[in-house]
């Protein structure tokens, strides 16, 4: 898009924000509230968001494996979908709140015209192009149909 980019860690944005390093930052609505971030006065939603962090919860295979079958049951009961599902429900729930605090903060939100997504769906373009190379060179066989396959488990659940 043109823009200047700093990775940081999340954490150091409300100095990088306070002291005019930075103009803006990617995040979702709970950040706003969860580092204290007063000084933002401007947001932009953007229909579908702009990034996504997956987080994965991992077993020791052989841990796993030792464990009585009532334990293996309750762990594949609660893992997968449904604990996506517990975390993106928190998630939405504390969203909310912070959308609630910008108001108190005097935040002004917009949400990104057709044009500005469609800026962004075109250079998006190219960087999953430059992607799907490289998933391909490490021996990925199709990578569009598997970013194909991610859009439409999202849709699903839309």
């Amino acid at each position: 898009m043109g823009w200047n980019t700093t990775l940081k860690p999340a954490p150091e944005s409300f100095e990088m924000l306070s002291t005019g390093v930075m103009d803006g930052t990617f995040f979702p609505d709970e950040s706003v509230a969860s580092f204290k971030l007063s000084m933002v006065k401007h947001a932009t939603t953007f229909p579908g968001g702009l990034y996504n962090t997956s987080f994965v919860f991992m077993m020791n295979e052989g841990k796993y494996n030792a464990l009585s079958a009532q334990d293996k049951a309750v762990i594949d009961k609660l893992s997968g979908e449904t604990a996506a599902r517990i975390f993106g429900e928190g998630w939405d729930r504390v969203d909310a709140a912070s959308r609630e605090l910008q108001k108190t903060q005097g935040v002004t939100r917009i949400v990104a015209d057709a044009a500005f997504v469609q800026a962004v769906k075109d250079k998006q373009a190219g960087l999953e192009t430059k992607w799907a190379e490289a998933a391909q060179a490490k021996g990925l066989k199709d990578p569009k149909a598997v970013l194909a396959e991610f859009r439409a488990e999202i849709a699903k659940v839309k």
